[in-house]
């Protein structure tokens, strides 16, 4: 329902995630709708409205990143919002979903193991 809504850089964002969800192994993309733009008060903004319908809003902004953000800095903040999706949609609680413990941790973790160090976990954390 929401694809036709994207732009160029938010289908391009689409189709990196689902890559990462394909090389994953974590199923069918479940985001209804990549969001790219000028939020000024985070990086990445992940969001389920039902279960059914989640958002994932990345920032261009560059007062939120550092001051010596590359384009890769993006890339980092579109995985770490998919981690948050993926635990959303995967039996995690809320709180697990949405926050940084051991399990999101250890999901980083994994992304960097199985994309041989390419992403690393430590990046996807920030």
């Amino acid at each position: 329902m929401y694809k036709n809504m994207e732009n160029k850089t938010e289908r391009l964002v689409r189709g990196f995630a689902n890559s990462v969800f394909s090389i994953m192994k974590w199923g069918k993309m479940p985001v209804s709708r990549f969001k790219v733009g000028n939020m000024s008060q985070y990086r990445g903004y992940a969001m389920l409205t039902d279960v059914n319908t989640s958002f994932v809003i990345i920032s261009t902004n560059p007062s939120v990143y550092p001051d010596n953000a590359t384009e890769q800095d993006f890339w980092y903040c579109v995985l770490h919002e998919l981690i948050h999706i993926y635990m959303a949609y995967n039996g995690y609680s809320i709180q697990e979903a949405f926050g940084h413990g051991k399990k999101f941790k250890q999901l980083a973790k994994l992304i960097e193991i199985k994309t041989d160090g390419e992403w690393k976990s430590r990046r996807i954390l920030k």
